[in-house]
């Protein structure tokens, strides 16, 4: 099916492609590179919004996926070979940035009057801003939500989660849940290894960080964080409500294939994003209902929060042409391209009028939509220092055994920012 539909896309963008590039030959007009990421069905999304884009200004654009994205664009990079236009996603803004790799948006958008930060998400803006620069269009954004399965909720006569639960009230959910055929809670991969989760959620649940607020020495080995990182243990280690690395292998290879094979009552994870690559939508989407409901109140019983993840579309410094970059740019980040990606699914759309249209509308539950826009008041903008590519490369190794229950919690951590620190400098 997938190869099918693939096939397709690929004939049809080659008919396309094939028209509008003599055409634009024919004019003399310059060709402009886009690189993204995603499978077939993400490229479809970026297919269209890249044509309507460039249709509308009457350019050529050249789209390069990437199955590879984080090893292919800096490879690009580092050999002058970059494409004009590329999705950056927020952790790589101040590393990019800082190195000369991007360009300073700021005087683009004052010649551009079309162009109204107040039409886009405040937190979409700050996360592709650095040192009070605008270093990203706007393309999309995905907060973590709890994704649960309704019908083993009402098979082992559970609530439903509310937007009033702790997290006290989620572990006890996920124990009532566990059984021989489905575990209470699977948590998204991100930061560390085996799956576990992006670990600043339930730092900040236990309100703390991971860095001081200056961003210059890391904080992990405060008794709050090495509590956070004891409950993310615990889950597997001591109330066997969550998978280990070994058995999320064998049970589909990732959070999202265990909870649409029905095998996990709950998931905390980044929303439309498993819309998408779960998948929870289309031909293979689970059988089971399955609905959306905000992450859990902190441990003080007052905040909430909601990690997200913010994607834009940066341009190369070393990009001929820069100005017409960033119309392309600009013509994605607006309606008709923020639209097209509110209903694929992979992303919520960072345009407000289009996250506040009926093309968000595409679950079965309409909760579900409903979460994803709510949610974005409760994001909060991690600490991504310039080193984060390096950073991320010590978290991936130091934290590897702990998840693996091979390390204690205070050990691990004072390892991790014994290699953090020098890094922050």
């Amino acid at each position: 099916m997938k190869r099918t539909c693939l096939s397709l896309l690929l004939l049809a963008t080659i008919i396309v492609g094939s028209g509008a590039s003599t055409a634009m030959r024919a004019r003399n007009q310059p060709v402009l590179s886009f690189m993204f990421w995603g499978d077939a069905a993400e490229y479809r999304e970026n297919v269209a919004a890249t044509k309507e884009a460039a249709r509308s200004l009457g350019v050529q654009v050249k789209n390069i996926q990437s199955g590879n994205y984080d090893t292919d664009l800096p490879t690009r990079i580092a050999a002058r070979n970059a494409p004009d236009i590329f999705y950056v996603a927020d952790w790589r803004v101040a590393g990019f940035a800082s190195k000369g790799v991007l360009v300073n948006l700021d005087p683009y958008l004052a010649k551009d009057p079309t162009f109204k930060r107040s039409d886009y998400t405040p937190q979409s803006l700050e996360g592709l801003t650095y040192k009070g620069h605008l270093y990203g269009l706007p393309r999309g954004f995905s907060a973590s939500v709890l994704y649960y399965n309704k019908d083993i909720f009402d098979q082992m006569h559970v609530a439903y989660p509310s937007a009033k639960w702790t997290m006290t009230d989620l572990l006890d959910a996920a124990k009532k849940l566990t059984t021989k055929d489905h575990w209470g809670l699977m948590l998204h991969s991100g930061p560390g290894a085996s799956d576990k989760p992006t670990f600043n959620w339930f730092l900040w649940q236990y309100g703390t960080d991971w860095l001081n607020p200056a961003g210059t020495q890391c904080t992990l080995t405060d008794p709050k964080a090495q509590s956070a990182f004891q409950y993310v243990l615990d889950l597997t280690y001591k109330y066997h409500v969550s998978p280990t690395a070994t058995e999320i292998s064998a049970s589909g290879g990732w959070s999202g294939s265990v909870f649409t094979k029905g095998k996990a009552a709950m998931v905390m994870g980044p929303q439309r994003w498993f819309y998408l690559y779960a998948p929870l939508l289309g031909p293979d989407a689970p059988k089971f209902h399955w609905s959306v409901q905000l992450p859990p109140l902190a441990v003080d019983g007052k905040h909430r929060y909601s990690y997200p993840g913010y994607a834009g579309m940066g341009i190369w410094s070393g990009s001929k042409y820069p100005e017409l970059a960033f119309k392309v740019g600009s013509a994605i980040s607006k309606s008709v391209g923020q639209r097209i990606i509110a209903g694929v699914g992979s992303d919520m759309p960072a345009f407000l009028p289009a996250l506040h249209s009926s093309a968000i509308n595409i679950a079965p539950d309409r909760q579900a939509d409903r979460i994803s826009v709510d949610a974005l008041q409760y994001t909060r903008i991690p600490h991504y220092p310039e080193n984060m590519a390096q950073i991320q490369s010590a978290i991936d190794h130091d934290l590897a055994n702990l998840w693996d229950n091979k390390d204690t919690v205070a050990n691990a951590t004072k390892t991790l920012c014994g290699d953090i620190n020098p890094l922050l400098k």
